[in-house]
């Protein structure tokens, strides 16, 4: 059985103990934690990108600009970790969602000291929002805040007193981060986790499904979610060639089924079929995170807000006939 208490002593410890860690939680496969495994799993993810961000921005004497990309893709991946931890997992306490937010707060930090995101406003949007959502969470009272999100508020305060900008100079908020500690988790023991199995038919490139060109075509989907709320905002979601890509809703309140398992099949249009004799479609279900305020896509009829992948994306192939 898992436990429930998991402990990370300092995020700059030895990135082999995090590796460790994560092995030895990835051999438990009990079912009744499996919303405690994959929280402990990403947790230690977390901490582990945290920790190889920090070594390079904070703590290190020497820097080369070739490694910008690398720290990019860091940065990318923690945002990816911390966004299904907040938005995929069902029962987190306040104490669960303060922990989480901490995380988001130091990521948003490291984000605005790196040299291609020294412009950009939604990471520092990000960055007041999240320190709403503590403060809310503090003000309730049954959460003590932290010395670093203290130390946050206070250099924040700062510069809306002076007529700089964070943007102009946001180094001033690393010095914050001295005062970052991860915290223990103790899990209640209740946390569920939102998946969706996607399923069809021409996922082999072998054996491709015909399309005849100027008309869309049509999939059934063979779709099975697990622990998620009817009031939940779900895509599916298609692209092709990685240019043209289409959303379409799904309104659980017209599907039926209870939270904890829906099994259905749903027949999906695709309209931006390419000029080419064949082509391929790539298909995966994606959760809207309603709560965050950056608005990143615009497309008519798509999630207005950032979105997080309850499966992994599958391929369909499709070879064109003429009519």
């Amino acid at each position: 059985m898992l436990s429930n208490t998991i402990s990370v002593a300092n995020v700059t410890q030895p990135w082999g103990l995090c590796r460790s860690l994560k092995a030895e939680l990835g051999t438990r496969s009990n079912h009744n934690h499996r919303g405690e495994l994959v929280f402990a799993l990403q947790y230690i993810d977390a901490l582990e990108q945290l920790g190889y961000l920090w070594h390079h921005l904070v703590f290190s004497k020497e820097f080369y600009f070739h490694e910008w990309g690398k720290l990019e893709c860091s940065l990318k991946k923690l945002d990816r970790c911390l966004r299904d931890m907040r938005y995929k997992l069902v029962g987190l306490t306040k104490e669960d969602n303060f922990l989480i937010l901490e995380l988001i707060i130091a990521n948003s930090i490291l984000t605005l000291c790196n040299i291609e995101a020294c412009a950009n406003k939604t990471t520092l949007k990000k960055l007041h929002s999240v320190m709403s959502c503590i403060e809310h969470i503090c003000g309730e009272g049954s959460t003590e805040s932290s010395n670093f999100v203290v130390e946050v508020q206070k250099t924040l305060s700062e510069i809306d007193t002076t007529s700089s900008s964070i943007l102009d100079n946001p180094y001033l908020l690393l010095k914050s981060l001295e005062h970052f500690t991860p915290r223990k988790v103790v899990s209640s023991g209740n946390l569920k986790h939102m998946e969706a199995e996607l399923h069809f038919q021409g996922n082999e490139f072998q054996n491709p499904l015909p399309f005849i060109f100027g008309l869309p075509v049509g999939l059934s989907l063979d779709i099975k979610f697990h622990n998620i709320s009817s009031e939940s905002r779900l895509w599916i979601k298609m692209s092709c060639e990685e240019k043209l890509t289409q959303f379409v809703f799904l309104d659980l309140h017209e599907i039926e089924g209870d939270d904890e398992v829906r099994k259905f099949t749903f027949v999906v249009p695709f309209y931006q079929i390419p000029k080419a004799n064949c082509f391929s479609l790539k298909i995966c279900i994606v959760l809207e995170c309603i709560s965050d305020g950056d608005q990143l896509f615009r497309s008519c009829g798509g999630p207005k807000h950032e979105v997080v992948h309850l499966c992994e994306d599958k391929e369909v192939y499709f070879s064109g006939q003429v009519r």
